[in-house]
C-alpha cells in the first residue's frame, strides 16, 4: 500500500489495484480499481502516474484524473 495526499493505493494481489480516498480515514471510498492478469505485489504513486508490478502480471504504468478510469500506458 502507498498512501499519496488523500488516496491508499493498494497492490492487492489477484484483486488488482486499488485505489481508495481515504480524506475520511473511518469511511474510506473505492474510486478505482483495475484488475490485472496475475497477482499485484508493489504500488508506488505520484502525480497522476501510479506504477504497479507483480512477478506473474508483469510492470505497470497507470495514468488517472479525477473521475476518470484509471488506463495502463505500459504493460509488461
Amino acid at each position: 500500500m502507498y498512501l499519496y495526499e488523500n488516496l491508499a493505493y493498494i497492490a492487492n494481489y489477484e484483486a488488482g489495484l486499488r485505489v481508495l480516498d481515504v480524506s475520511d480515514p473511518a469511511n474510506p471510498v473505492e474510486v478505482g480499481y483495475f484488475d490485472t492478469p496475475g497477482e499485484l505485489y508493489e504500488v508506488y504513486a505520484v502525480r497522476h502516474k501510479i506504477y504497479a508490478g507483480g512477478y506473474e502480471s508483469g510492470f505497470f504504468i497507470f495514468s488517472y484524473w479525477t473521475d476518470e478510469i484509471f488506463l495502463p500506458i505500459v504493460t509488461r
